[in-house]
Formats: C-alpha cells, structure tokens, sequence
C-alpha cells in the first residue's frame, strides 16, 4: 500500500490474545459464508479438483443417518441425501475395454485421507478407460 507521499508502509495485524471476543454458544449450529463461484470449495485450493479426497459422501461430524436425514447429538433433523461417492468423477471405457471404480478405505494415504479411488482393470485390448474429473465449471473436454 502506498501512503500520500509515496512511501510503501509494512502491513501489520495486531493480536491481542488477553482480550477475547464473545463466547459463542456451543448449541449454536451454522455459519454464514457466501460462496459465490466456487470461490471456497472450488477456489482454496489451486487444482480445482471436485471431490478430490473422495470423500463426498462423508457424514457431518457428530451426526447419525437415517434415510435421507442427519441428526445432530442434540436431537436436530436435517434433510441431506446420501451424495455419491464419487462425485464430480465420471468413468469411462470404450471399444472392448472393461473396468471398474469404487471408493474405498484400503491403504489410506494418511489418518486425514482415509479414501481413494480404486481402479480396476480387466481388458483393455484395443479400448480406452480411464476417470476424468472436471472440476467445478464442468469443463468440456
């Protein structure tokens, strides 16, 4: 940032960590975050990749299912289908070739990447198969 006279001044935050703000309640459930354009799930991270850890069907931490519902430990009701898997990723395979993918928990990455995806191939002969992901805008290969 430049002043009025045309000196670059040092950016600073100030912490103060011996004047908390407000508690917050822990009934208290939500956020406000106003993702205009992918700008969070799809713009925090450079790759752009949607689902990239497989893991869009992971349930909302401390909450149990039941059909088409989550329920939080105190005692909330919220519709959230079962997303699939793997979202965002579409398989494909052509001319003689099979395959075949799923989620699964072998051989986790790490305790924070517990999901990959897993590829099998059959036959491949003259065929192609393989997994293209097309990130947030659905781009057109």
């Amino acid at each position: 940032m430049l002043s009025a006279f045309g000196y670059a001044k040092t950016p600073s935050i100030t912490i103060n960590a011996g004047n908390p703000g407000a508690k917050v309640s822990k009934n208290l459930y939500g956020i406000f975050f106003e993702e205009i354009n992918h700008a969070g799930e799809g713009g925090i991270y450079a790759e752009l990749i949607k689902n990239r850890g497989f893991e869009a069907n992971r349930m909302p931490e401390d909450m149990t299912r039941s059909d088409n519902y989550v329920y939080t430990a105190q005692g909330w009701k919220h519709y959230y289908p079962q997303p699939d898997s793997l979202t965002g990723w579409t398989f494909f395979q052509n001319n003689g070739a099979y395959a075949k993918v799923s989620q699964t928990d072998e051989k986790p990455l790490n305790n924070n990447n517990p999901m990959s995806l897993r590829f099998d191939v059959f036959k491949l002969g003259n065929g192609k198969t393989g997994v293209i992901n097309k990130g947030f805008w659905e781009y057109r290969l």
